[in-house]
């Protein structure tokens, strides 16, 4: 603490300190800081007083730092000291207050509030927007719920865009606050923005369905209240409109998969035709009974492989067929390839590990031990195989979420 005093005492005697400084305020520090001890921001600024003007990077005053940190008794020690510090804004135009209202602390809030304004809503940033507008958008129901008791007037107001604050918070699905919003009396539900469109209009929009919180729960919030639509907007419903807005990704989607169908599909019926021509056990020379006729062929192993591979050579042209029938711009023609298909390669993969399976116990069968393990290994990933290929293709499968 000492080496703290010294460096106080030093840049004291300098008398362009703020200039050297910049960017390393100990004052925008202290505010940051909850842990200082009682004395030192007031200290500081009793011996360096011009860095109470020193701004950080987005063009903030101490006294935005500290409101953004929710530190009351550091907005109160620079209250005192410069008063007009409330007044300034940095990058934004966004005041002190508009900083502590995003941040949500009700004490720091007051206090602002109780030093500097009367009249609430002449504090707007560079879109318009109160502080009433700010702390919705941010969802800091606390802060709501205070500034609607210090000012009702604020519920009905517009940002430059024309949204009121039930606009931001319907904007950004912020359930808490919505409710807080609409129960207040002052409340015009019928309230449009710029774009012609209502809160729920705005519920409504595809943005709002990426939130932490669940986009149906705030519009039944607002539907409850019986908050209206605009007569330009169409009355389908939110799952319908997501389906609309989705549509063009769900097709590109769609053809991708059915790309990679395609590939597989030609590769399995590639690998069974390879098969299917070297059969296991080989073929009778020129010189015995029957030529050409496989070695094996009275053996009930290999009638299985010959089955199987037929049938998963079969399957995979057929799926290469159904995705060339459906690589067209219909995507309920190419949803309905590309789950016809995802069948019939499911089949062929089974029909496929089938065929191995019994080529190899062609080839091991007087080992017992051995044919027992492969016959096991088989049985475990056919399994595994259904229970995880099915659930993709099936009824209930992706493709129709």
């Amino acid at each position: 603490m000492q080496i703290f005093w010294l460096l106080l005492e030093g840049y004291a005697r300098d008398e362009d300190y703020a200039i050297k400084i910049q960017g390393m305020s100990p004052v925008l520090a202290a505010c940051k800081e909850w842990e200082w001890k009682p004395g030192i921001l007031e200290e500081i600024i009793d011996r360096l007083p011009k860095l109470l003007h020193v701004r950080d990077e987005n063009g903030g005053t101490p006294l935005h730092s500290a409101a953004l940190a929710g530190n009351w008794m550091a907005v109160t020690v620079l209250l005192r000291a410069c008063p007009y510090l409330a007044l300034q804004t940095d990058k934004d135009g966004s005041y002190p207050i508009h900083i502590a209202c995003e941040g949500g602390d009700c004490v720091t809030i007051s206090a602002l509030i109780d030093d500097t304004w009367s009249d609430l809503a002449e504090i707007k940033n560079n879109k318009g927007q109160n502080i009433l507008h700010v702390a919705a958008k941010a969802g800091n129901n606390e802060a709501v719920r205070y500034i609607l008791g210090e000012c009702r007037e604020l519920v009905k107001l517009k940002d430059v865009d024309g949204n009121t604050p039930l606009h931001l918070a319907s904007r950004h699905n912020h359930c808490e606050v919505l409710r807080s919003l609409v129960s207040e009396k002052r409340s015009d539900l019928e309230l449009m923005n710029n774009d012609k469109l209502t809160a729920l209009d705005v519920a409504m929009e595809p943005q709002s369905f990426s939130s932490k919180d669940p986009a149906v729960q705030g519009r039944n919030i607002l539907i409850k209240a019986r908050v209206p639509r605009s007569k330009d907007r169409d009355v389908r419903s939110p799952r319908e409109q997501s389906s609309k807005a989705s549509k063009p990704s769900r097709a590109k989607w769609i053809k991708a998969e059915m790309d990679t169908q395609l590939l597989v599909a030609t590769l399995v019926a590639s690998v069974t035709f390879t098969a299917g021509v070297t059969l296991p056990g080989g073929y009778n020379a020129s010189d015995d009974r029957h030529p050409g006729m496989a070695t094996t062929l009275h053996k009930g192993v290999f009638q299985l492989f010959v089955i199987c591979d037929a049938l998963a050579m079969y399957n995979s042209i057929l799926a290469v067929v159904v995705l060339l029938g459906g690589n067209g711009s219909d995507i309920r023609i190419a949803k309905r390839a590309y789950t016809i298909a995802g069948s019939l390669l499911l089949w062929a993969f089974i029909s496929m590990a089938v065929a191995f399976l019994a080529a190899i116990i062609v080839a091991v069968s007087k080992l017992i031990w051995l044919m027992t393990l492969v016959l096991c290994i088989a049985v475990l990933y056919i399994g595994i195989l259904l229970g995880y290929y099915y659930p993709l293709i099936g009824p209930r499968g992706k493709v129709y979420r």
